[in-house]
């Protein structure tokens, strides 16, 4: 399994295999931002489709209020109360930073719900398991596929003179958008507890039905259902519209853009 990393957002992305320590690693490297999962193979932009690939990892949410900080405060907390409340989740295992902007990082551990293997289209699962948690705020577009989504390191210096920074359970309980400035200030260090074998059968439960939802949706996608020849000629017995012969034959109104071309072409 390999994590990606980059030294800066406009410079390319390396990658070094998964390991305990590839925090430490790729620190070493000169790294400011690393992959939140591992994916099971080296990715070539040219060439690969990262729709047939695994990937392992922890359950991760992004809160971004871009102009509200006070908002994602509580919807990190809202939901963070959900993880705790409804699916049973210790506090302990619910692990949360604020990322030194006005976004609040939030990952569990995948151990705490599933066999922790590498698993095809976890991003998508993910992405079903954060619906089931929506509060406002909630970023859906970290859920890509590929290299997948990438935080800033812990505790490293962004532009801006902030740091992102972990924060306990109580401390979010407590937070504002007045002292989340202050604790984003200055490097902190925080011991988390590494969880077990404990597993949450809520959560667990969650996890099952979110994959067993992906699974079939991206089934349904990749299935192709041929039409019957006689179908065809069912379909297209009327006499076919201006609008359509036009666009078949490459023939538009000069003020038409694209977006009528293809509403025309879908109404019919």
């Amino acid at each position: 399994m390999y994590r990606y990393y980059q030294t800066s957002r406009t410079h390319g992305w390396e990658h070094l295999r998964d390991a305990p320590d590839v925090d430490d690693q790729v620190r070493k490297l000169g790294a400011k931002y690393l992959s939140v999962l591992a994916v099971d193979t080296v990715l070539n932009d040219e060439v690969d489709s990262p729709h047939d690939r695994q990937y392992r990892g922890p359950f991760y949410i992004d809160i971004d209020s871009k102009h509200d900080l006070a908002e994602a405060v509580q919807s990190a907390r809202d939901i963070c109360d959900k993880l705790i409340d409804t699916y049973g989740v210790h506090e302990d295992h619910i692990y949360a930073w604020a990322s030194g902007s006005k976004g609040i990082p939030i990952i569990v551990p995948a151990s705490c719900f599933s066999s922790g293997r590498a698993v095809k289209w976890l991003p998508l699962i993910y992405r079903e398991m954060a619906k089931a948690l929506w509060e406002p705020g909630l970023d859906f577009q970290v859920y890509s596929q590929g290299r997948g989504n990438s935080w800033r390191l812990e505790n490293l210096q962004r532009e801006d003179g902030n740091y992102r920074v972990p924060i306990t359970m109580a401390e979010l309980k407590a937070l504002t958008a007045e002292n989340y400035k202050e604790f984003v200030k200055a490097p902190r260090v925080l011991v988390r507890d590494k969880p077990s074998d404990v597993k949450y059968a809520k959560l667990e439960q969650l996890f099952k039905n979110c994959a067993d939802i992906i699974k079939k949706d991206r089934n349904r996608i990749n299935t192709v259902n041929p039409v019957p020849d006689k179908k065809l000629v069912e379909y297209f017995k009327e006499e076919v519209p201006q609008c359509i012969t036009d666009v078949c034959d490459h023939r538009k109104r000069p003020d038409a853009s694209f977006n009528a071309l293809a509403m025309q072409l879908s109404i019919f």
